[in-house]
């Protein structure tokens, strides 16, 4: 079975992602306040808490956080819903369980926006604005691949290359395509990436017996969290 498989229901879902759930509610909430409010304006989404890296650098530094709610249209929404939290993030708080994840999840989210406002140059209100929890969810490819660099018991060879090729083609979209934030991407990957060599044990990967197949459930279930994370 592979890590990226559906998990039967939304009910299991939930039950083994819970606080990837929680960011879908939180995301899906934020979109049906902005269409209340007033729709994907830059106004709008400034007063909801959009990154503003000049009222960041004025004193408002909760907008390093609230951007990670908040999507510029329908369509950016579902993206990074559907591939960035259901697929990617409900796979990696899957592998390295809730509390880890969520940890991973704001603080390299926030590195994200850190680095977004680091390297803004803009002086004027309203010209360098961004939304979206894309940051996060490049913290969340960037831990992927340091499991699948470091911890080959978590992750077979099809799905390490599988992520590999996703990050190549996120990257190659990233530098390439109008209206994205490549600080953000790039310091999403690199703290996410970064960050996960403090969460998570570089234990010796474990040599898989070619003979016995198990499922990832059996496989996480048999882990003792205090050994190898």
């Amino acid at each position: 079975m592979s890590i990226f498989s559906t998990y039967g229901s939304l009910k299991d879902f939930g039950k083994k992602s819970p606080v990837t759930t929680a960011l879908i509610f939180l995301v899906f909430s934020m979109v049906i306040v902005t269409y209340i409010t007033g729709g994907f304006t830059i106004e709008n989404l400034t007063s909801l808490g959009a990154l503003d890296t000049v009222l960041v650098k004025e004193g408002e530094y909760y907008r390093l956080f609230t951007v990670m709610f908040l999507h510029g249209s329908t369509d950016h929404f579902l993206s990074n819903t559907v591939i960035g939290l259901f697929v990617l993030s409900g796979t990696l708080e899957k592998l390295i369980k809730p509390f880890r994840f969520a940890i991973l999840y704001i603080v390299a989210g926030l590195g994200a926006s850190l680095f977004i406002v680091l390297t803004s140059t803009e002086t004027r209100v309203g010209y360098d604005v961004t939304v979206g929890a894309s940051g996060a969810i490049f913290a969340v490819l960037g831990s992927l691949l340091y499991i699948s660099i470091f911890r080959h018991d978590l992750i077979r060879k099809a799905e390490r290359k599988s992520i590999y090729a996703l990050i190549v083609i996120e990257m190659v979209f990233t530098f390439t395509t109008a209206l994205i934030s490549i600080p953000g991407h790039v310091g999403g990957l690199i703290s996410g990436f970064l960050l996960s060599f403090i969460i998570i044990s570089r234990k010796t990967p474990i040599k898989e017996d070619p003979y016995i197949q198990k499922t990832y459930e059996e496989i996480l279930d048999s882990y003792d969290e205090e050994k190898y994370y």
